[in-house]
Formats: C-alpha cells, structure tokens, sequence
C-alpha cells in the first residue's frame, strides 16, 4: 500500500470513526432533570426519538402546583407527493410523592392540529399516544416499600379522531384533542412513586398531487394527590393480594 493510499484510508477510517460516535451521541436520551411541584416532583424527565435521534420534540417543560407542561417544537410529520412520514418520541419521567402525601391519579393531556390538500387522491395522517405506568413504590402502614407493579397499558383517545383521511374529512386544517387518565385510587392513597413512558407518534402519508402535515402543539400532566397524614388509608382485597404477590416474589428472588 503506497503512501497516499494509507493516507486516504486512514482518513476514511477516520471519518467512519467520527459518523459512528456522532450516531451514538444522537441516539441518547435527552434528559431535562428534575422539576418539583407543590405535592409531588417530576424525577428523570427526558424523552428519545427512534425516528429521529438526537431531537428534542417535546422541549424542557414548566411546572406550576403538580401540573407539568410541554409546548413542543417542531413535532410534526409531513408528506409531500407520494411520499409518507413518521415521527415518534418516547417521553419518560418519575412522579414521586412529598411526605405524607400519596398519588391518585395521573392525568394526561394534548392537542394539535392537521392540514390536507389536493383536489384528487388520498391523503392521511394520525396522531397515536401510548401511556404505560409503573407503580414503584408504596406506603404500607408508614413503611415506603418498593413494588414493581406494571398497570394496564392506557391508549389515548382523540377528538373528533385520531386519523384523518383527505377523501372523508376534506382538505383543510383541523385541530384534535387528547386526553386519557392513570387511575390510581384503588391503593387508597398509598402510591408515592410511578414511573411513566409515554410513546408518541403522528404520521403522514400522501400520493401525487396531495400533501398531509400532523403537528403536536401542546402536552400535559396533572397529578391528584391526597393528604395521608400519616395514617394510610385500608387498601381493598385486591391490591393486598397484588401487594402480597409483589412482596412474596422479592424474597423469593433474595433467597435464590
């Protein structure tokens, strides 16, 4: 291999180098920390895009009581032509409560808008949102204890809808709304810890001689608290046995 050659390919080595350390700098989370509220705090907050990696859609948000807001930027998908897009973000924080305090409910909220043209052919976006929580740690008689308790997968719900087609709804722009809660009050006011991920996805695909856009403009979550005053309120039989399960299966994995 002469001079130049070596040259040359450790240069392309080199480039190789760089495009595989930049792709996994893009690839990790972005993470925006923590944020108190007045009777709970939003721990972790940070979200990860597989369709684009290295975006922060949803941006840092505010906090004021225990309601969290997010004003993304740019979260959208766009279709020009016969052409289709999807863009997702997984969106993850921890809610942990203050003292004395225990979690109820978890409640979520978003909106948006969509446009779609053309005077013939098909168009259509979506918006989708996933919500999966787990339940991390309870107060048991005064006790914080650890639980690892997956709740039942929550798919949000849109109004009017949450897809939209050019030859059904017509061009134009139109807005939609989402919302949907974690119910909780069935522990009695004992939760004081969930941890919550949030996948995000909105859509867009066209054919010649039609364009469709999809963007999220507004996020939310609110949390319910109730005062326990240290003295935690009798959970019903089935979140004893749930707990039991939890608690059983712990020592169990101890002893092994």
């Amino acid at each position: 291999m002469s001079r130049l050659q070596l040259i040359r390919f450790s240069s392309l080595a080199l480039l190789a180098s760089i495009v595989l350390i930049t792709r996994g700098a893009n690839a990790s989370p972005i993470v925006y920390g923590a944020f108190p509220g007045a009777t709970i705090d939003y721990v972790g907050v940070q979200e990860e895009s597989s369709s684009d990696p290295g975006s922060g859609f949803f941006g840092a948000p505010t906090v004021a009581g225990d309601a969290m807001d997010f004003n993304p930027q740019a979260f959208a998908a766009s279709s020009s032509g016969l052409n289709s897009d999807i863009t997702d973000s997984n969106l993850q924080f921890m809610v942990t409560a203050h003292a004395n305090k225990g979690i109820t409910a978890i409640s979520f909220a978003e909106a948006g808008d969509t446009t779609l043209t053309g005077l013939a052919g098909q168009a259509q976006t979506t918006v989708g949102t996933i919500i999966n929580a787990e339940i991390q740690e309870l107060n048991i008689a005064g006790v914080l204890t650890p639980v690892s308790i997956n709740l039942p997968q929550v798919v949000m719900p849109f109004a009017p809808k949450g897809s939209f087609l050019l030859t059904i709804d017509g061009a134009g722009t139109k807005g939609w709304t989402g919302g949907a809660p974690v119910d909780l009050s069935a522990y009695g006011g004992q939760v004081t810890k969930v941890g919550i991920s949030l996948d995000n996805t909105l859509t867009a695909a066209s054919v010649a001689g039609t364009s469709a856009f999809i963007q999220k403009k507004d996020a939310d979550a609110l949390v319910i608290t109730v005062i326990t005053g240290g003295r935690i309120p009798e959970p019903s039989s089935v979140v004893i046995a749930m707990i039991g399960a939890v608690l059983c299966g712990a020592i169990v994995r101890r002893r092994k």
